[in-house]
Parts: structure tokens; C-alpha cells; sequence
């Protein structure tokens, strides 16, 4: 952790968990923000506090008491600033519970939700639908079945939990019911041997960084899980780049160029264009 001079404490929730820094916050009686960030997902969550007192909670869709249990729930790894709040910038509350029964309960519903969450236990957990599933929900057809919800319709092919979350307004509880019915249908399967949140790989196939991740999860969007994948790698060799920890800023624009080239035998134009944006975006997110 370090202290700069525009915020109050900054660091990585890899040195303190995130119950600990808002109970530090609480103790400290700080009227202050903490944002949370995973440039690797491209995605950020908000607490502010008044007088220690935790009054905002936001991420994705979702804010208040189900934000807060969406938060202690995957936020266990990335950056974190603390700035410190005047009260007139303060927003509406939307708490309505005390701290130590939001944690409480943030922890039962992590434990309800222990099943599945030991096939998908982080935010860069990657699944696929299964070409049974693609064929059952009609894919391509303009007009899907009815029974099929609208969330599932809106996702790609293969997502991140990260993505779902992005998709959609649902609870913890509502979002564990929804991934057990897609698990136990085998409407999905599991993506294995991809790296843990300290970028760490558990199959042992080496460690993938978070810049490399922050990649392979935007163009996963477009092709699927191992494609994006060996498109990245692919890139990478082509590059001859062993890793993109040392790369300087033009040369993960040269990465995004070559990434958009290969995609171009997978989209249409538009689309392309589109996550040429999408990567130069993510390329600048994480300098």
C-alpha cells in the first residue's frame, strides 16, 4: 500500500482484504470514496463512507445492500483508491444496514453459493455455452423462444463472470440459481487451466499477466474462449514478445492492430471496428 498526494491510501487488495480495509475505514471514521478497479475486466466498483459509516455502494447494475454483497463477494483482487469526500459531494444513501451485518451477510450468501462458486470462483472464470445449449436457444434465429431469458440471449457465446455481471440486475442469490440451472443443464461448461487473480495459472501452463488477460477477455467476447486465447498467443509469437509486463504503449497499440487483423476472418467490419476501439481503450486503461 502507498500513500499518494491526490488520495488518502492507495494500494492492491492482494496486501489487505476488503472487509479489513473497510473495517480500517470505519475505525478511522473517514468521510472519504474507495474505488475499486480491475483494468483486466475493464470494470470498477464504488463504497463511500461518512464518518467511517459506509452509505454507497456501487457496481455494475446493482447498488446498495445487493452492490455491497456483489462486492465482498468477487472484488478479491485489484487496485483500490481511497479519496477523500467533502460532504457536499457525498451521494444519496443507499445502505440500509449496518456494516457488520452487511459483512455477515455478505458471507452467508458467499457460502449458499459455495457449489458452483468452486467451478467459477473469480471474475475472469471464463464458461462457454454448448453447442446443445446454442442449438436449443436458436441462436442465429431472430426470433428466440420466449422461455429463453432475455439476459442469456444478450451474452456472448463465451463470458466471463465479470461480463454476466455486466449483463445483468440480478442479486447474488438470483445470479447462483441462474448458474446452477445453466450448470446442472449443461448448458454451459467450465473453461479450466486459466489463471487464478494473482495471475497465476493452476494447471501449471505459466503465469499469464494481467495485461495478457485484459486482452484475452475483451476479444473472448467476439470468438470464444480458446480462440481469443490463441489469438493472443498467436500475436504474441508473431511479435516475438515473451510477455506484455515490459511492453511500452505503442507497442500494445502494435498489439491491438494485430489482434484486429486476425479478427477480421472471424467479423463483419462493423464489429471489427468495433473492438478496435474497444482494444485501444483497454490498451490505454492499462498504462
Amino acid at each position: 500500500m502507498s500513500i499518494s498526494s491526490n488520495s488518502l491510501l492507495e494500494g492492491n487488495l492482494g496486501s489487505i482484504s476488503l472487509p479489513n480495509l473497510v473495517q480500517l475505514i470505519a475505525l478511522e471514521q473517514k468521510t472519504a470514496t474507495l474505488t475499486l478497479s480491475r483494468v483486466e475486466i475493464g470494470q470498477n466498483a464504488e463504497l463511500v463512507f461518512h464518518h467511517g459509516h459506509l452509505i454507497s455502494a456501487r457496481v455494475n447494475n446493482l447498488e446498495g445492500d445487493f452492490a455491497m454483497y456483489r462486492i465482498l463477494g468477487w472484488w478479491n483482487a485489484g487496485t483500490f483508491k481511497l479519496l477523500a469526500t467533502a460532504d457536499d459531494e457525498l451521494p444519496d444513501t443507499n445502505i440500509t444496514m449496518r456494516m457488520d451485518y452487511l459483512l455477515l451477510e455478505g458471507m452467508r450468501q458467499m457460502d449458499a453459493c459455495a457449489q458452483y462458486r468452486e467451478l467459477v470462483p473469480h471474475l475472469t472464470s471464463a464458461v462457454s455455452f454448448t453447442q446443445a445449449a446454442l442449438d436449443s436457444f436458436a441462436w442465429d434465429r431472430a426470433e428466440p423462444p420466449e422461455w429463453i431469458p432475455g439476459i442469456v440471449r444478450g451474452l456472448p457465446r463465451s463470458f466471463s463472470m465479470a461480463q454476466l455481471h455486466a449483463a445483468c440486475e440480478l442479486d447474488e442469490v438470483r445470479l447462483g440459481n441462474l448458474m446452477k440451472m445453466l450448470l446442472s443443464t449443461q448448458a454451459v461448461r467450465v473453461h479450466t487451466g486459466q489463471t487464478d487473480e494473482w495471475g497465476e495459472n493452476p494447471s501449471g501452463d505459466g503465469q499469464k499477466s494481467t495485461r495478457y488477460e485484459a486482452f484475452a477477455q475483451l476479444i473472448m467476447e467476439y470468438v470464444g474462449y480458446e480462440q481469443a486465447y490463441g489469438l493472443v498467443d498467436q500475436s504474441l509469437y508473431d511479435l516475438g514478445w515473451d510477455d506484455l509486463e515490459s511492453v511500452s504503449f505503442t507497442q500494445l497499440l502494435d498489439l491491438c492492430d494485430r489482434l484486429s487483423m486476425a479478427l477480421n476472418q472471424y467479423l463483419e467490419r462493423r464489429q471489427v471496428n468495433e473492438a478496435i476501439r474497444r482494444l485501444r481503450a483497454r490498451a490505454t486503461s492499462l498504462l
